[in-house]
């Protein structure tokens, strides 16, 4: 739905617009989301990978909105779930029922 509705915007503003200031039209969001990416932070589960669990307990907190959270409901440590080891896919395991392969 957003996808017709963004071509159909490109549409219409193309037959206004010279190519290439459709071209920078065209640019401006793309801008705005790249540019965000530098104020998100790492995810917890890499940085308690690498070791870094301080880190990864704020990341968390942070992804998850500490603000929103009642005081009472507050956790007081946050656990990061994840596996120590990475999954690798064997060729067999392909075609298995994706919730069997954890």
């Amino acid at each position: 739905m957003f996808m017709a509705f963004g071509i159909s915007v490109t549409y219409f503003m193309g037959a206004f617009l010279n190519w290439y200031y459709l071209a920078y039209a065209c640019s401006i969001l793309p801008f705005f989301g790249f540019s965000a990416m530098f104020f998100m932070p790492e995810s917890p589960v890499w940085l308690k990978n690498k070791g870094l669990l301080d880190e990864a307990e704020k990341s968390a907190l942070w992804l998850k909105n500490e603000a929103a959270i009642p005081a009472a409901k507050k956790p007081v440590k946050i656990e990061i779930n994840s596996n120590d080891t990475e999954y690798k896919p064997e060729q067999t395991n392909l075609l298995a029922n994706p919730t069997q392969q954890r």
